[in-house]
């Protein structure tokens, strides 16, 4: 027998409510839900379905309520330990972090995934002095580092417009620190590029920087 439609009394409501919760409050219900969700969104017909409901278009008002509810619950010391534990007993774990580190390897397998998570990355500061570098000695060189060309999923930083296939990276001493260089050469050479990598701490000798960018350009 449907129910819709049906008017219940206050009483009959919260007896419903207390009966499914007692259902959906399992945690054999809730993994269910979470797996049956999970598969669902992968699927990209179904996200374009649900993109296209009026539902999934929030506005400006319903946007900033469930904002304002959101923090009211944070407010709770009891609600935000128990969320705070909750992700550290998901996050935590040694399988949850390599599966999101697997997760991310292959999305930047993706040369428009790359494009599309750089296309607005300016030049850090390190970068800018290297740009002023190459344009006072006239180097031709091209910065690429929003993500405009990507090889296999990842981008270097500079890019010969000589008619040379020739690259330059610029690397962080800190960001970079106990990385082989020689692992990003060979992986632009299977594009057919030479790469020529120039730490930050370098560029305090630009003196330096110039000659070993003349001996790469006549390699």
């Amino acid at each position: 027998m449907t129910m819709l439609g049906k008017h219940h009394s206050q009483e009959t409501k919260d007896k419903i409510s207390k009966s499914r919760t007692g259902i959906l409050g399992t945690d054999a219900c809730k993994q269910k839900h979470s797996e049956i969700a999970t598969k669902l969104w992968r699927d990209p017909a179904y996200v374009e379905k649900m993109k296209a409901r009026p539902h999934a278009v929030l506005t400006s008002v319903s946007r900033a309520s469930m904002g304002k509810a959101s923090e009211e619950r944070w407010k709770d010391p009891q609600w935000r330990l128990g969320q705070v534990t909750k992700l550290k007993e998901v996050c935590g774990t040694e399988e949850f972090r390599v599966k999101m580190r697997d997760i991310a390897l292959e999305l930047w397998k993706n040369p428009e995934h790359a494009r599309k998570t750089l296309h607005r990355r300016t030049p850090s500061g390190v970068e800018s002095i290297f740009i002023r570098l190459l344009e006072d000695n006239d180097f031709k060189y091209r910065y690429i580092g929003n993500g405009e060309i990507v090889f296999g999923g990842k981008n270097p930083d500079f890019i010969n417009i000589n008619g040379q296939k020739k690259l330059i990276e610029i690397w962080g001493n800190h960001w970079h620190q106990g990385q082989n260089p020689q692992e990003r050469i060979d992986y632009f050479k299977k594009f057919g590029f030479d790469t020529l990598v120039i730490w930050a701490s370098e560029l305090r000798y630009p003196e330096q920087v110039i000659d070993k960018i003349q001996k790469f350009d006549t390699l």
